[in-house]
């Protein structure tokens, strides 16, 4: 499992700000891999690198995805 298609799942459904009813089982799973690496400090929402903050946004679209 690759960031990038967690990435690239989190910033469609962001876009296009569908329910989640209407997600497929792929993206449900993309989601959910999202999470567990979130939990799990696998990937983080903002990292300090040489000093300064860098932000994942598309880690923090994922609680506009999610809330209804």
């Amino acid at each position: 499992m690759s960031f990038e298609s967690l990435k690239s799942t989190i910033e469609l459904l962001f876009q296009q700000s569908r329910p989640v009813d209407q997600w497929s089982s792929e993206e449900k799973q993309n989601v959910l891999n999202t999470i567990e690496a979130l939990d799990e400090g696998r990937l983080r929402v903002a990292t300090q690198e040489t000093g300064k903050w860098v932000v994942n946004e598309w880690a923090k679209k994922l609680s506009f995805c999610i809330s209804e």
